[in-house]
This record gives C-alpha cells, sequence and structure tokens, in this order.
C-alpha cells in the first residue's frame, strides 16, 4: 500500500530551513482503512473477504501447496497468491477420512490455509488481539470447517481477530523412517531425507505468517493467543518447548489435550512410517511422492489403526505426535521451564473419556459385575480387563484394585455405575489428571496458569450416536466446542446460553489482556497447588452460573503419576 507523505510547516521555516524539516518529519502514517471490503498484504497483494452477519472472513493460504517435490517436505513460505485468488471461498480440508469433518467439505493436500474472522468496523489500525485456534482430531482429522468452527461471533463480540488453521495430517504432516529421516539436513523439496516434525512446522509457519500479515488485518502482531482442542491441545503443548515458536505468540489455552500422551520418539515415528512406505511398496521418497494421495492416506489410516497394536509404546488415539529432537528440544511435561514464560489456561469436560467408553462398552445394571461390549453384548469383561486396554503394561488393574476407584454400592449401585467408573478412569489418566499435573508443573516452574472443567456442553457431532455421551448432565470428549464460539444450535438450554456466555467472556479477556477474569463473574485465580488448583467450574450450576473449586479429584489424581505411572512416564 502506497504511503501518503505530510509536511506541514510554516511560510517562514519553509523558506529557511525547508529541506531539514522534511527529513526530521519523514513519512507520516496512512489512514486507517476499512478491512470490511478488502485488505492489502505487503508483497502479496489485495483480497477480499467473505462478509458475515457481524465480521467478516478473508482464508488466506499460509505457505506453498505441499504437493508434488514438496510432500513430505518442510514448510515452505508463500512467495504469491495464486492468480485470481479469492479470499472469500474456504479451503478444502487436509487429506482425511471422509467422516472426519461436516459433510460437504472437501480433502486436498493443497490445504495449508486459515480462515481469519476480523470484526465488521475493523480497520488497518485497530491493532486487536488474535486468538488462533487448532482443530483437534487426533492429528489425522480435524479441518477450520469442523462443526461448530465459525469464528464470527467470538471475534465480533470479544473485539479480537479469531483465526482458525489448518496443518498436515497423518503421514502426510508426520512421514519419517530409519532410512529417510535427517532432522538437521532434510526436509528439501524433492529431497530424498526429511526433517520430520512436518505438521509443527506448517504451525510454526502460519504464526510466522500472521506476525508478517496481522497488522494488515487490524491485528497486533504482539498480542497472540495460542489455543487448541484436543490433539490441537497437544500441539499447543509441543509450541510451549519449540524454540522456533518462541517469539510467535504470548499466551496459551489447552484445551481437553490427551496429556497422558507424551512426545513421540524418533524410533517411535520411523516405526510408523515404514508401516506406511511398506503398504505403498515403497523404500524411497521419491516413490512415495509418486503414489496418488488416495493411497498415501489408505496407507497412512492402517498404520494409524494397526501400529498400537504390535507396539505398547504407541498410543492408539496418538499413534502420530509431536516427536522430541533439536527442533521441538523442550518437553513442559519433564521440563517445565522450557521455553518462555507465559499464561496458560488448561481446560477439560467431566466426561472426556465419554465417547470412547460409549463406543465400545455398553449400558450396565445397577451393581453390575461385568462390562457388555457394545458390538457383541454378550460377552462380557471385568473393569479389570477394560481398563487394561486403557492403560498398558498393567496399569488398569492397578486402577481397577486402587481404593480411588472401588466398586462399592456409591460407584457401581446406580444404573450405568459401573461403566462411568470405567469412564471415570479414562477420564482422569488420559485427560484430567494428566493435564492437571502438566499445569502444577508449569505453575511451580513459574507460569501462571488457569485450569477449568467446562459442566456444560451441547453435543457434539461425533457424539450423538453414543448413548452414554446423549445421557443427561453428561460433557463429552468436544461437546463443549460450541460454547468457546458460541454456535450452538437453537434449542441449546438456557443454562449452556449462559455458560457459553461466560465463556466467551473469559477468553475474550485473556485474549486482550492476560486475564481470564470479565464483570458479572467469579473471581478466577490462577494455580497455587494441588490442594489450592482454583478450578473454575464452568456453568457446574443448574442455571448455567460457576463456581471455583479448591480441589480437583483429589483422591484418584494423587494416585496417576505415582502409583500409576502415564505413558509419558513409562514410554517417553
Amino acid at each position: 500500500m502506497s504511503c501518503a507523505r505530510a509536511l506541514r510547516v510554516s511560510l517562514s521555516l519553509l523558506l529557511v530551513g525547508a529541506f531539514a524539516i522534511a527529513i526530521l518529519a519523514g513519512p507520516a502514517s496512512a489512514s486507517p482503512s476499512s478491512l470490511a471490503t478488502s485488505a492489502t498484504l505487503t508483497n502479496l497483494g489485495t483480497v477480499k473477504p467473505a462478509t458475515l452477519s457481524n465480521a467478516v472472513r478473508y482464508t488466506l493460504p499460509y505457505a506453498q501447496p505441499p504437493v508434488g517435490g514438496l510432500r513430505f517436505a518442510n514448510t515452505l513460505k508463500l512467495g504469491t497468491l495464486p492468480s485470481n485468488y479469492s479470499a472469500a471461498v474456504q479451503a478444502s480440508g487436509c487429506m482425511q477420512s471422509g467422516d472426519s469433518t461436516d459433510d460437504g467439505v472437501s480433502f486436498s493436500e493443497d490445504c495449508l490455509f486459515m480462515d481469519v474472522y476480523v470484526p465488521a468496523n475493523a480497520t488497518t489500525s485497530s491493532a486487536l488481539p488474535v486468538l488462533v485456534w487448532l482443530p483437534g482430531g487426533s492429528f489425522i482429522g480435524g479441518s477450520a470447517r469442523n462443526a461448530g468452527l465459525d469464528g464470527s461471533l467470538l471475534a465480533a463480540e470479544q473485539n479480537i481477530i479469531v483465526v482458525i488453521m489448518q496443518y498436515r495430517l497423518g503421514v502426510f504432516g508426520w512421514l519419517q523412517t530409519a532410512s529417510t529421516f535427517d532432522e538437521t539436513k532434510g526436509g528439501a523439496a524433492g529431497s530424498s531425507t526429511v526433517a520430520g516434525n512436518q505438521a509443527v512446522r506448517d504451525v510454526v509457519m502460519a504464526l510466522t505468517f500472521i506476525q508478517d500479515h496481522v497488522g494488515s488485518l487490524g491485528g497486533d502482531k504482539s498480542k497472540v493467543t495460542l489455543a487448541g482442542q484436543s490433539s490441537g491441545g497437544h500441539m499447543v503443548r509441543a509450541l510451549l518447548g519449540t524454540p522456533a515458536a518462541d517469539d510467535l505468540f504470548s499466551q496459551a489455552i489447552i484445551a481437553s489435550d490427551p496429556e497422558n500422551y507424551g512426545a513421540s520418539s524418533v524410533k517411535t515415528q520411523n516405526v510408523l512410517g515404514d508401516s506406511v512406505l511398506l503398504q505403498l511398496w515403497c523404500s524411497t521418497l521419491s516413490c512415495a511422492r509418486k503414489a496418488s494421495a488416495s493411497k498415501v492416506l489408505e496407507a497412512s489410516e492402517i498404520a494409524f489403526s494397526t501400529a498400537h497394536t504390535f507396539h505398547s509404546n504407541i498410543p492408539a488415539g496418538e499413534p502420530w505426535r509431536p516427536m522430541l529432537g533439536s527442533y521441538i528440544s523442550g518437553d513442559v511435561q519433564k521440563n517445565a521451564s522450557a521455553g518462555p514464560k507465559r499464561k496458560v489456561i488448561f481446560s477439560t469436560v467431566p466426561n472426556e473419556a465419554g465417547a470412547v467408553v460409549g463406543a465400545n462398552i455398553g449400558a450396565t445394571a445397577a451393581n453390575a459385575k461385568l462390562l457388555p461390549l457394545a458390538s457383541i453384548p454378550w460377552f462380557k469383561v471385568t473393569l479389570q480387563f477394560a481398563a487394561d486396554i486403557f492403560y498398558s503394561g498393567g496399569r488398569g488393574t492397578k486402577l481397577a484394585t486402587n481404593a480411588a476407584y472401588e466398586q462399592n454400592s456409591t460407584s457401581v449401585g446406580q444404573k450405568d455405575g459401573l461403566r462411568a467408573l470405567l469412564e471415570g478412569m479414562g477420564t482422569d489418566g488420559t485427560f484430567r489428571c494428566s493435564s492437571q499435573h502438566t499445569a502444577l508443573a508449569l505453575a511451580t516452574a513459574g507460569h501462571k496458569v488457569y485450569i477449568a472443567e467446562h459442566h456444560q456442553g451441547y453435543t457434539y457431532p461425533d457424539n450423538a450416536d453414543i448413548d452414554y455421551c446423549t445421557e443427561s448432565g453428561k460433557v463429552c470428549h468436544e461437546d463443549d466446542i460450541y460454547l468457546v464460539f458460541g454456535t450452538y444450535p437453537a434449542d441449546a438450554t438456557s443454562a449452556v446460553v449462559a455458560a457459553s456466555k461466560e465463556l466467551r467472556a473469559r477468553w475474550g479477556a485473556f485474549v486482550r489482556g492476560g486475564t481470564p477474569n470479565a464483570d458479572g463473574y467469579p473471581m478466577w485465580s490462577t494455580t497455587k497447588s494441588v490442594t489450592e488448583l482454583n478450578v473454575l467450574q464452568l456453568g457446574a450450576k443448574s442455571d448455567g452460573a460457576s463456581g471455583i473449586a479448591s480441589q480437583q479429584r483429589l483422591q484418584a489424581c494423587s494416585v496417576w503419576g505415582s502409583t500409576v505411572q502415564y505413558d509419558w512416564q513409562m514410554y517417553g
């Protein structure tokens, strides 16, 4: 954009010192431009957005398409926009199975895009803080068009910019093998070696793009909050220890991160990559690049579904995940001092494991001793057996015989009590207690940390056919997504509406000023210790109002990390 130059001097000064004055005055700021109809990005050109009811949406590529010689390569900076590019049209999702996102969403390798939601009244001088959202999906699914991921209301209501971005999934974002991995020298276009962590590099490139261009979209690059849900939350956790991202965001929100799963290792990533190349009948990257995207996707899905059955250190929920090495050199679970000090919110929902348990285990009667398989109701297993499937190495048996998970009249005396007990084990170890563990470690290391549990939710499409998750009072994994963005359907209860309003107000306050407190709601303080967690119980009351709890599952969480180890302690 050309910049106007202004020079205002009196006639006498002009006569005696115009040249000096001109140098001192320099270029003046251009008049702020409205972003309602277009934005001009430095070195990229002018783009026009989609107009929504209370905001505009710019869909922008942030890197070169990872196709051809760039398949499996490191992310490359975007040089120019495609000819006749329209920022009003949302992009395809990254390669994944067709049931991972809403109907009607296409998938492509050319998927490195972000949706930028800007308040309708914003200008180029607004300097609005930025919230960046990373979708979840076990690192094999998810896109900016997942159900509920419309940032327009949140952006307009909280006067912030909301960015929802995509990154490569499955083997497209994580491929490496013993013969192709070279973290230092690999990763160039068409190279015979890769550097690994391609998906993480995608996110770093997206954050770099935001640093370079968000000012032209009305944003403040010094106020970027990075948020993610599920595997998106795991990605945020990994980036807390990634030096390349140190200066790219200032605070974080980690929602429903399966913190039981630690960082991956070179060996584990190589095992997964070897499995994929074997299915493609390939031994080189050159061969794998020639395979069709659909064939690569098929091989990726088979590796995802089977690897954990042969290797106990590979979790079923996230076989591919960020890998420690020279690129991700810090692991905040083992070294909470890794990376800059940041403000971080950790949140979970009460029934995180409900979808997994409900999809595989049938309902139980009061005082039941055995759990029926959902697919074969007549085949029943003990709690210990089911828990050992959740947690390898005999940990399930330890849990089932621990007082914290005792089968008594209180825990299993009511209908579906035994199934709920198993779900509690899954939620505690994989999400709730493991998140609490990391949060406490970061707080002890000097980070300002907040813990929340979202007690209101609206059933997410993935959970709609799972009986356990549709029971009254249950809030399963993903069920709080609609509340974050205020995109819940019209039949949401008044309690859900109230909790969503509070959640948006708190997150908006956090993004704008670094403190998740807003007028009219209980004061939420930082986490201090295991008995002073200060957990925000969002929507815990019947009318959707919230409270603050000093503790969270104290007895159960005291078992985890000591008597029963997390995956990251056993296999890290």
